[in-house]
């Protein structure tokens, strides 16, 4: 879900954050405005019901990445009051079996050559304004695949404004609460080399675009490319932040109580990569065969790159800790984006995705990856769920003994073998003020 060049500046220097990680540990700043402050304010990942989402649909005639299950399972799990649109670009592939809400789901078409992801967070932002004015702002660059596309055609179908920032950014990068926008440093890094601009004006700048106070989280180069995968704001100077020792305490405790069920883990999803068990391969538009990536014994690189991260995560928790705020930990299993070896089409692994040289591997497990709202008094999460029991059941007790009800989606270990979860494939698009 992370566009090429991102991904190659990340890759170049993943070397230098394990070396340094007892060096640079944090890049986290808070930045006084630098100019006028936007009319418009990026949409909370927190606070009102959610009433709208848009989530992209890859048809199996154009891409092995196949969701349609997986978005069957996320409007399934949302309540019946959340509008939701499909982005296809191969309408005549979808059938609606059963639709008790027919007033509720409806399909946007873009172009039938276009390519698409199945990542609709990640080319644009959402900005309200004062009388529920919606605005969707999209990156000044973004080249992964024509996933560029979703925010110019949403904008049209809802009747939104749409602007274009003059930066680069990917929504998988942004989080925010009511108070502050919470952007990774490797945003901040890659427009200052980009524009050949201080990064302190870059990160002004953003904050002006924004709308609301800027909060740079390092350290630098992130350790996790997208900071949703690992940070979730609940408000009230309160953040859910993922701890990845505790992901490598729990596969370690499976893989000695039962490592059977490790192994089935495993078999899962590759069992599952096509969709289908029954489809062991598949052929790519030159005629060579896909097959899904071999994950046995790769819990153990799992365990391994946990590990290797966590003094970094622990430590941004502690400076999270001085700024007042509460920090509450997440388990986490973490994996590092491996290059690229087949050339699957539609993915953001993909050979179609201007150059990427990453491929699906071992999954991501996240629990930071969420959708929250609140409803009639309630707080709510709809947290994603892999397959593996003892990871899915420690994210759900954590999460409920944070207050909140939750509401499981499965299916998404797959997802996460090409490096997203549910946040990643829903974007939100208006909540209940």
């Amino acid at each position: 879900m992370i566009s090429s060049k991102v991904r190659e500046f990340c890759g170049k220097y993943i070397g230098l954050l394990i070396t340094m990680a007892s060096i640079l540990l944090l890049f986290l700043l808070f930045l006084p405005a630098g100019g006028e402050r936007s009319r418009l304010q990026i949409q909370a990942d927190m606070g009102g019901s959610i009433t709208r989402v848009a989530c992209t649909v890859n048809s199996a005639r154009r891409s092995p990445l196949r969701n349609a299950k997986l978005v069957s399972d996320i409007i399934n799990a949302l309540p019946a009051r959340v509008e939701v649109v499909l982005m296809v670009n191969d309408r005549a592939a979808f059938a609606v079996a059963a639709n008790p809400w027919p007033d509720r789901v409806s399909f946007l078409e873009l172009p039938m050559d276009s390519t698409l992801t199945i990542w609709p967070q990640d080319p644009f932002v959402v900005m309200k304004g004062a009388k529920a004015q919606t605005t969707l702002l999209t990156s000044g660059r973004f080249e992964r695949v024509d996933d560029r596309l979703a925010g110019p055609a949403l904008a049209k179908y809802f009747g939104f404004q749409a602007e274009q920032s003059s930066l680069h950014f990917e929504g998988g990068n942004i989080v925010a609460d009511e108070s502050h926008v919470f952007v990774g440093a490797n945003t901040i890094r890659y427009n200052a080399l980009l524009r050949g601009k201080p990064e302190r004006e870059i990160a002004r700048q953003l904050e002006v675009d924004f709308g609301r106070k800027l909060m740079v989280v390092g350290p630098l180069p992130q350790p996790v490319a997208h900071i949703d995968m690992m940070l979730t704001p609940l408000g009230g100077n309160a953040i859910a932040l993922a701890d990845p020792a505790w992901g490598a305490r729990l596969a370690d405790q499976e893989l000695a109580e039962a490592p059977e069920r490790v192994k089935d883990f495993e078999t899962l999803c590759m069992a599952d990569f096509f969709g289908d068990p029954a489809i062991p391969a598949l052929l790519d538009r030159e005629g060579k065969v896909i097959r899904p990536p071999d994950l046995l014994g790769r819990t153990m690189v799992a365990i391994a790159e946990s590990k290797a991260i966590a003094p970094a995560l622990d430590h941004l928790a502690e400076e999270f800790a001085k700024l007042g705020y509460t920090v509450q930990r997440v388990p986490f299993l973490f994996v590092a984006p491996k290059e690229k070896t087949g050339c699957e089409e539609g993915g953001p692994g993909s050979k179609s995705d201007r150059g990427s040289q990453y491929r699906p591997d071992y999954p991501c497990l996240t629990y930071n990856n969420v959708l929250l709202e609140e409803d009639g008094g309630r707080k709510i999460a709809y947290l994603p769920q892999y397959g593996w029991e003892k990871f899915d059941a420690a994210a759900r007790r954590t999460w409920q003994e944070l207050g909140y009800l939750i509401r499981p989606v499965p299916g998404f270990g797959v997802s996460a073998m090409y490096g997203g979860s549910l946040r990643c494939c829903v974007k939100v698009l208006a909540r209940q003020e």
